[in-house]
Parts: C-alpha cells; sequence; structure tokens
C-alpha cells in the first residue's frame, strides 16, 4: 500500500513539474494532447475514403 502512495506522489510532482514548466514557456501544454486522438485518425481516413469513392464515381458518369 505505502508503494502505491509513493507512485501517486511522483506521478503527481512529474505533473507539477509539466505544468511549471508550461507556465515558464519552457515545455508544451501537458493538459493538451500530443496529436490527433485514435477516433479524430479514423474519420480523417473514413473521410478520405468517402472523398476517393465520391471522385471515383464521378470520373464514370
Amino acid at each position: 500500500m505505502p508503494l502505491g502512495f509513493g507512485f501517486l506522489l511522483l506521478a503527481g510532482l512529474s505533473h507539477l513539474i509539466k505544468c511549471l514548466g508550461f507556465l515558464m514557456g519552457r515545455c508544451p501544454d501537458p493538459m493538451q494532447p500530443a496529436g490527433p486522438s485514435e477516433e479524430e485518425e479514423l474519420m480523417q481516413e473514413l473521410k478520405a475514403e468517402l472523398d476517393k469513392a465520391d471522385d471515383e464515381g464521378r470520373g464514370d458518369k
């Protein structure tokens, strides 16, 4: 049990350091996701496939 609290304390300190770095302008925003989520990537892939299918459909007419 104490080991778990130790890890929780370390995680909290790590987050605090990241937030302080952001406030000082030395780090990116720790609350902002690094890149697009899996859902956003899937949406982009599906949109690209629909656009491709739409383009192919127009070319046949």
